[in-house]
């Protein structure tokens, strides 16, 4: 973040990786590391949070074999990744 600032490289926002984890049993986002750290990061650089992706077991295994179309339509990182990706169009527009 220092280095973007230093350099005037705008900062769109902050996306928390590992911000939870994807519960095969359940379908929810658990926690996996207490606290805030995206919102507080985007806080203290005034900046907005854009989006938390959680740990997916299912979209690595995705990502790993190169099958990004079913990482992004049938994982919850995914849903998070495509929410992530639109407030960056928005950003950007």
């Amino acid at each position: 973040m220092e280095l973007a600032r230093q350099r005037d490289i705008q900062i769109l926002g902050i996306v928390e990786n590992m911000a939870g984890y994807a519960c095969a049993d359940c379908d929810e986002i658990q926690p996996l590391f207490p606290g805030d750290a995206g919102e507080q990061l985007a806080s203290a650089y005034d900046t907005v949070l854009l989006g938390r992706i959680p740990f997916d077991a299912e979209a690595a295994v995705h990502a790993n074999t190169g099958a990004l179309d079913q990482l992004m339509n049938h994982t919850l990182a995914g849903e998070a990744i495509d929410a992530v990706a639109l407030q960056l169009l928005e950003a950007i527009a």
